[in-house]
């Protein structure tokens, strides 16, 4: 199977649409806010929406640690964390690890990058 550019590699990693999530009692009010509006975002400008995990096995949890991550793609069963930490809490920064958890790596971490990047020194 080729690498789809800029995505995760292979199909185990590919969320079903809706993808399922929780937020943490651990999330402020303001933080859950941001978190919906980036969802209407999403609904709004792309293919992907949202939906409250109901008994899913595979689902984003969204939670407040140290810092704003995220793993890249469906990682794991039992709730993949996202984390919405202290300063995170702006819609551009959670669609950001939301993109992550859907898949999407940086560009410049790209298998192909060295094809488009060069030094200029």
């Amino acid at each position: 199977m080729e690498p789809r550019q800029g995505s995760a590699i292979g199909d185990q990693s590919l969320w079903d649409i809706p993808v399922p999530y929780e937020l943490s009692v651990n999330l402020s009010m303001n933080d859950r806010g941001v978190v919906l509006r980036a969802f209407e975002q999403f609904r709004l400008k792309s293919c992907v929406d949202f939906k409250p995990r109901a008994a899913e096995e595979f689902y984003i949890s969204v939670e407040s640690h140290k810092g704003c991550w995220s793993y890249i793609g469906r990682s794991s069963p039992g709730g993949q964390t996202l984390s919405i930490g202290k300063d995170c809490g702006r819609k551009g920064i959670v669609e950001h690890q939301f993109l992550h958890a859907l898949g999407l790596n940086h560009e410049h971490s790209r298998y192909d990058r060295d094809d488009y990047v060069t030094n200029q020194i």
